[in-house]
């Protein structure tokens, strides 16, 4: 794990050499942007479009037959779940918050509710801690499960998110704590899992995950998220990091 994170580090030092000595390193940091305009300018389209087709392919077909199989199996649990919501806590089953999807576009993000609707999540710390009292009885065991995340398998069909990648972020965390480097974590599909989740998941901000993600990028593959995948279902097994 060690050698993993060195390569990561290493990766993550060449980058910001690369962008720092350029023209549009200082408008960024000089002159806040567009986020989508940033991602643009620091991770290109063409950068995707660049990797192997196989391998874009295959990932949106396992997204596409895992999330249309998962949504099908599990319509009782989300019913039961969304029923047990409506009764511990006044407010909607489903909770909504627009996010920062590939190329900086924006979205949608769903997930079952677990705080008390209504609570000010910017005001209060968008963040997830142990002792929060925001969350509700059930939304406490959804999240100790991670079932609160199910949801988001309907966003993984419409094509806003896949199930392995850097995990969509918040507009106001992006404008407020990102460099201009760090956007280059929305040059792949934001994924329900990813890297940093199997690998240090609950103990670190999203945006302080930045050399996992790049790191997950630099070698990417159809094989690294299947084990990701693999580690993923043995991270929430052992509640590693959930509260």
């Amino acid at each position: 794990m060690e050698q993993v994170r060195a390569r990561g580090t290493r990766g993550l030092d060449r980058l910001r050499l690369a962008v720092a000595g350029t023209a549009a390193w200082d408008t960024l940091v000089d002159q806040p942007s567009d986020i989508e305009e940033t991602v643009a300018l620091i991770a290109p389209a063409a950068e995707w479009e660049a990797f192997p087709r196989s391998y874009r392919i295959a990932k949106r077909v396992l997204d596409i037959v895992v999330a249309s199989l998962g949504l099908v199996l599990i319509a009782p649990l989300m019913l039961v779940i969304a029923a047990m919501i409506r009764l511990d806590s006044p407010g909607p089953a489903i909770f909504r918050q627009e996010r920062i999807g590939q190329g900086g576009r924006r979205f949608q993000i769903l997930k079952f509710r677990t705080m008390v609707n209504g609570c000010d999540l910017l005001r209060d710390g968008p963040h997830k801690r142990p002792d929060d009292a925001r969350v509700t009885r059930v939304g406490r065991l959804l999240r100790r499960t991670s079932l609160d995340e199910l949801p988001q398998l309907i966003n993984v069909l419409r094509g806003e998110m896949s199930l392995v990648g850097p995990r969509p972020e918040l507009p106001e965390i992006v404008d407020a704590h990102y460099e201009p480097w760090q956007y280059r974590r929305f040059l792949v599909p934001q994924g329900i899992t990813g890297w940093w989740q199997v690998t240090g998941r609950g103990k670190k901000l999203m945006y302080e995950h930045t050399e996992d993600d790049l790191y997950y990028i630099e070698n990417a593959s159809f094989r690294f998220d299947l084990l990701i995948l693999a580690k993923t279902v043995v991270a929430v097994l052992r509640r590693e990091g959930a509260f």
